[in-house]
């Protein structure tokens, strides 16, 4: 029964823990093939390791501003912006994408950063 109780207590914070982003860390490789979707709703994107996105779409929604950061190699199949109450996506740095960009609301705010199509 101790057992089981303290497996719970580890367990509960991870649970109800507020999740503020997708991090991608060192010495991991994503890559996705195909009709792959990600939603992000209010969730920031890092990623300090390999991202490769061939042909799958991420979505950024939500009505908090969020970022798309990170050093690592980063190189999107198609993003799809739809915040809403004037949130922003913010580029904390460069990216690829491979696709397309569909901006159904919201803002997308560069920062200084580039955007290779």
């Amino acid at each position: 029964m101790k057992k089981q109780i303290l497996l719970f207590l580890f367990i509960l914070p991870a649970y109800y823990a507020p999740c503020q982003v997708m991090k991608l860390t060192p010495g991991l490789t994503l890559e996705l093939y195909g009709n792959v979707l990600i939603t992000l709703d209010n969730l920031n994107f890092e990623t300090d390791s390999t991202y490769w996105g061939y042909g799958s779409r991420i979505v950024f929604s939500g009505n908090q501003n969020t970022s798309i950061s990170g050093t690592g190699l980063m190189s999107l199949g198609a993003i799809k912006i739809a915040k809403t109450g004037g949130a922003e996506l913010i580029l904390m740095r460069n990216i690829i994408i491979n696709v397309s960009i569909f901006f159904t609301s919201g803002l997308l705010n560069l920062n200084n950063n580039n955007i290779k199509l």
